[in-house]
């Protein structure tokens, strides 16, 4: 049987780092904006704040989105890894080969090195797809 792995809280999630991916692409565009400013001689103080405003926010918005798709991941995997586990302690009952539980096994453990995958691939997504917006 397979977990609900699309629930409401993990939708929230994903949605959340999508819009955090929008504000860190707009953050970094108006900073560049204002760093083109600055460097065309505009050296008024609204510039400068603002420059710096929009820098932090953009590096806020990394923090905010890698630490986020870092515990999305890990809690998708996890419901991933119970599943599979499920199988594997059944694959002797069911009269399934040591072959069977041994790859099922496999699998378990080699979740933990996708969701680290997973994690920054939800990264590169949120921030393409913004880029493109």
């Amino acid at each position: 049987m397979m977990p609900k792995l699309w629930t409401k809280r993990r939708l929230a999630m994903f949605l959340g780092l999508f819009a955090g991916g929008v504000a860190q692409a707009a953050a970094a565009m108006a900073a560049a904006y204002l760093a083109l400013r600055t460097l065309s001689g505009d050296t008024t103080q609204g510039t400068i704040a603002g420059l710096t405003g929009t820098a932090i926010a953009a590096a806020l918005l990394n923090v905010f989105i890698r630490r986020g798709s870092e515990s999305f991941a890990q809690s998708f995997v996890h419901e991933l890894r119970i599943a599979f586990f499920g199988h594997v302690m059944c694959a002797p009952a069911d009269g399934k080969s040591m072959r069977y539980g041994l790859v099922m096994t496999r699998i378990v453990n080699d979740f933990s090195a996708i969701k680290l995958w997973l994690s920054d691939g939800l990264v590169t997504l949120a921030i393409a797809v913004a880029a493109f917006l």
